[in-house]
């Protein structure tokens, strides 16, 4: 199961949250409730996710990377046809955490929890 969930404070009537300059949440990492739970999220706790005009950064970095371009890319795969959580974690450190610097000058590293050696596409 694959959630993009984000709660901007925006809604059809306006902001919730007025004259503010942004929100501070301390998130506790989830309890991993089996081995073959995987969790990626978008951001470390103490950063700001980023998004595009139609989705988050890091969705918009790990469809390209469940595609196969974290299989495909040079430095972060080895081009066998198949996607591992390994080379997924390796996309977005280098793509998405690249992309957050150079087009919203800030720092985003999506975190990423489970076995590395999962199998998670094949092209």
């Amino acid at each position: 199961v694959f959630i993009d969930a984000c709660f901007s404070g925006d809604s059809p009537k306006g902001m919730l949250v007025r004259v503010t300059l942004g929100l501070t949440v301390k998130i506790t990492a989830p309890k991993k409730a089996s081995d073959n739970m995987i969790v990626i999220t978008a951001w470390r706790g103490d950063e700001a996710a980023s998004w595009t005009l139609t989705k988050g950064l890091v969705t918009k970095h790990l469809v390209e990377a469940l595609n196969g371009a974290a299989d495909k890319h040079a430095k972060t795969g080895n081009k066998d046809g198949k996607v591992t959580l390994g080379e997924v974690k390796a996309y977005l450190d280098r793509e998405m955490t690249y992309q957050a610097r150079r087009r919203f000058s800030r720092d985003q590293h999506a975190t990423v929890s489970g076995d590395l050696k999962t199998v998670l596409s094949a092209y």
